[in-house]
């Protein structure tokens, strides 16, 4: 239990491949704050869609959303810390995540379409189709300049990019 320190939210996002599961492994093992995975809360239908390479629609994000934003929610009632790893595609879905009663602080691990597709090429044993990588750039709202929002180069090796996420946590 964290009483006596702010609770506090940091959601790592970006396309899939880009490196925030990894990344917020790292950082909620270095704050130690819970860590979350977003992709925990999809349902089995989604995630055999997924895997056909059919991407998801706005509807049928949403009910994933809200299953993620039930659980922040708890951890903030018992004064926990988490990191959640999202991809946070659409700006109305960061926002209700954004919206919880913490501390949140966004770091957007941001690469270009070429170094993602080869990192999905190289990956195992994960639901999502790399044929969907072009339909995830595609539905990505840009946070760029959004508040308390921070890019991230994710070309960087780990130890790098987890200094930098930590930069900005620190910062605010």
């Amino acid at each position: 239990m964290n009483l006596g320190k702010p609770t506090r939210l940091i959601i790592v996002m970006g396309v899939s491949g880009s490196g925030k599961s990894t990344v917020a492994r790292e950082l909620a093992a270095k704050l130690s704050y819970d860590f979350v995975e977003a992709d925990d809360f999809h349902s089995e239908q989604a995630k055999k869609r997924m895997s056909r390479g059919l991407p998801l629609t706005d509807d049928m994000r949403l009910p994933w959303v809200d299953r993620i934003r039930e659980s922040l929610e708890q951890s903030i009632s018992e004064h926990r810390s988490s990191v959640l790893a999202f991809s946070g595609l659409r700006k109305s879905h960061r926002e209700i995540l954004q919206g919880l009663p913490t501390t949140t602080v966004t770091l957007f691990l941001n690469a270009d379409q070429e170094l993602i597709a080869q990192r999905l090429e190289e990956r195992e044993q994960h639901f999502m189709s790399p044929s969907l990588l072009s339909s995830q750039f595609e539905a990505l709202e840009s946070p760029i300049g959004e508040q308390d929002t921070y890019e991230v180069s994710a070309a960087d090796v780990l130890p790098s990019v987890v200094s930098n996420c930590l930069a900005h946590v620190f910062r605010n």
